[in-house]
């Protein structure tokens, strides 16, 4: 049954949608949002405002990721704005809305961040320099930690022209990106923290901080030596998240003389288990635990454990031991892999083996690849 009302304005209009759907399916908040955009803006613009909102919602849509348009007028608050709940940003957006009454302004910036999102999830590279686009990549794919965003969006909007390609941009890019590994992946603090810590940031980014500020203010919230104590002890079950750590590792372990670099993860290169979740009998016979055990797995998984390897070796030699594996280290260009050898006890590959790099990865190279 369809039931037609009238009304005298358009402000009648829009109060009558959202009490009218508060009572049925509860709407939600980029709806009440919306609705409240139309409400506030001058009756010449709203065809205007309407377009541009829709605009916007299309660009975000058109993603193709877990990242949606209520997601971007969060982030897009946070990084304006202040720290807010998503449960609560309809209410507080239509209180501003209220207090200034036109909505123009603010259905502006929702546009202009929604094309900023866009560049930097489809990493364009009209947008950003070269030098960040690995890092932009990484995070899009392998990271995937949204409040991300809400610093990106911040730093978008600062350096933009002719800037937005220059070094402080580029430097400060890599700078959250690293935080976000070791806050989240490494440290792992909860996303309601860090949606705070990120509107803190976004506003130090506002109020025009130096680059060093920025950094400082992020060191202070992953440190270097709790980031380095926690990496000790990393278990990485995830095989993108563990071929992405151990890429990090081996662009700084191999040095930027090398000329060589991992490539992405996929057909032609893998993450290596130097101790195999499958190892032959014959040839891992030391190894005191049953595998699959949650004691073997800890050993395994542990970062001390891990290699990029290419898939016609990795494919190759599969579980066999570690003197056949170390013969095929070798024979890749790939510095990492060879230096397994160093860290032998009696000629065997043991826990003792994987703690000994675990701790080396730390203390001598994890700061390095992933520094603020």
């Amino acid at each position: 049954m369809l039931l037609r009302i009238e009304v005298l304005c358009w402000e009648n209009a829009h109060d009558l949608f959202e009490s009218m759907n508060f009572k049925g399916v509860k709407l939600a908040f980029e709806d009440r949002i919306k609705n409240q955009v139309l409400k506030h803006s001058p009756a010449n613009k709203k065809s205007e405002l309407a377009n541009g909102w829709a605009t916007a919602k299309s660009i975000v849509d058109d993603l193709e990721t877990s990242v949606g348009f209520g997601d971007l007028l969060h982030y897009s608050y946070l990084s304006r704005v202040q720290t807010e709940k998503a449960k609560n940003l309809a209410t507080v957006v239509e209180r501003s809305l209220e207090a200034c009454g036109d909505s123009s302004a603010y259905a502006k910036s929702v546009l202009e961040d929604a094309t900023a999102l866009s560049e930097i999830i489809r990493v364009d590279h009209g947008a950003y320099h070269k030098d960040v686009h690995a890092a932009l990549e990484s995070h899009r794919d392998v990271l995937k930690v949204k409040f991300a965003y809400v610093g990106l969006l911040a730093l978008r909007k600062r350096f933009s022209g002719a800037q937005a390609k220059g070094a402080d941009h580029n430097a400060c890019i890599k700078s959250v990106i690293n935080f976000i590994f070791r806050y989240m992946k490494v440290l792992r603090h909860p996303d309601s923290v860090l949606m705070d810590i990120m509107a803190e940031y976004a506003k130090l980014v506002r109020d025009g901080r130096s680059i060093q500020e920025l950094r400082d203010f992020l060191e202070t919230k992953a440190p270097d030596d709790d980031f380095k104590k926690e990496f000790r002890e990393l278990k990485l079950k995830d095989s993108r998240l563990g071929y992405y750590v151990v890429a990090m590792l081996e662009i700084v372990i191999a040095g930027p003389a090398a000329g060589v670099v991992p490539r992405p993860q996929g057909r032609k290169q893998h993450l290596e288990h130097v101790l195999p979740r499958q190892p032959k009998a014959s040839d891992w016979g030391h190894i005191p635990d049953v595998p699959g055990s949650e004691e073997f797995n800890e050993r395994c998984e542990s970062i001390g454990n891990l290699l990029p390897l290419s898939q016609p070796i990795n494919t190759q030699i599969q579980n066999r031991g570690i003197v056949d594996k170390i013969t095929n280290y070798n024979r890749q260009a790939l510095q990492s892999p060879k230096e397994i050898k160093r860290y032998l006890v009696g000629g065997l590959w043991t826990y003792e083996s994987i703690e000994n790099r675990s701790q080396d990865l730390a203390d001598t190279y994890a700061i390095k690849a992933w520094p603020l």
